[in-house]
């Protein structure tokens, strides 16, 4: 089986005041950064060697601390999902000026296009499309960086066998969850393992 290190960033300033953030480059805050340290050794203890993360400042950030400056591959693929007009924005903003399109989005999460973003289909097309790539190759264990949302699609698809079912999981910042794949198996070892 091979195994991957699913790890969510640390924490934003975005992240704190519940904001939604997907393409929106937003860096860690110093807890953030804090939460990136105390993760390291327990991280480098892994000796992964094949390391991806989003583009994204606040993945990549995470990234580059976790490896102490190791190589890692960063890629867009990776993103968080783009919320278009909600980016940036908390809950009671949308819902003052974009209370139409969020209706909308949430009676098909899966397949409304929020506009100038995309919809969760393309976000989970892209992120899982990179991750059949890792398990394609002759990787046995690899750590992805990426985002909350990206990681419960992850999940979702290889334990659960949909993406419908992403909204089950919850992912803490700056935690690594284990999943464990084979050719027609996979099982989740650890989740928010800090």
């Amino acid at each position: 089986m091979k195994e991957l290190l699913l790890i969510r960033h640390g924490e934003t300033d975005h992240n704190k005041e519940l904001r939604f953030t997907g393409f929106s480059d937003i860096p860690l805050n110093e807890k953030g950064r804090e939460q990136a340290a105390n993760l390291k050794d327990k991280f480098l203890s892994e000796g992964i060697t094949s390391i991806y993360s989003s583009d994204l400042k606040r993945a990549a950030e995470t990234a580059e601390i976790l490896s102490g400056g190791g190589r890692f591959e960063i890629t867009p693929a990776l993103r968080e999902m783009n919320f278009g007009i909600f980016e940036t924005l908390n809950y009671e903003e949308i819902m003052k000026d974009y209370s139409e399109e969020f209706n909308l989005w949430g009676i098909d999460k899966k397949n409304y296009r929020i506009p100038q973003g995309e919809s969760f289909s393309e976000m989970a097309e892209r992120v899982l499309t990179f991750v059949g790539g890792i398990l394609e190759s002759d990787i046995e264990k690899a750590a992805i960086v990426s985002h909350s949302g990206c990681i419960r699609t992850i999940l979702a698809f290889y334990l659960l066998g949909s993406v419908e079912d992403t909204w089950k999981f919850v992912i803490d910042n700056c935690t690594i969850t284990r999943l464990c794949i084979g050719k027609r198996s996979a099982f989740l070892k650890t989740l928010n393992e800090k």
